[in-house]
């Protein structure tokens, strides 16, 4: 398990070419292709609605996709959390 926190101010970034959001990014790289993805904050019972932006607090240069509901993905939301290393892919 990794811990990793939201990264901030990511909103305006544009995903690469060939997928339709950051969630569909991450169902590709991952090889998770399930329509049912939930949020990846122990936890939470919702579903991921977003390819969240989050960064290794050990090594906050190093940036990853996970799945996150409305409310983890929001700019708000600064606890730091726990991911299996399998749930978080690189965004390029």
């Amino acid at each position: 398990m990794i811990t990793v926190k939201n990264k901030k101010s990511t909103s305006n970034r544009v995903r690469p070419a060939g997928y339709e959001d950051w969630l569909d990014l991450w169902k590709q790289k991952s090889g998770n292709t399930n329509a049912n993805i939930s949020c990846r904050v122990p936890g939470c019972i919702w579903p991921a609605e977003a390819g969240g932006h989050v960064f290794n607090v050990n090594s906050t240069s190093k940036e990853f996709i996970t799945p996150l509901c409305r409310e983890h993905n929001h700019s708000s939301f600064s606890d730091t959390f726990l991911v299996s290393e399998k749930d978080l892919v690189d965004p390029n």
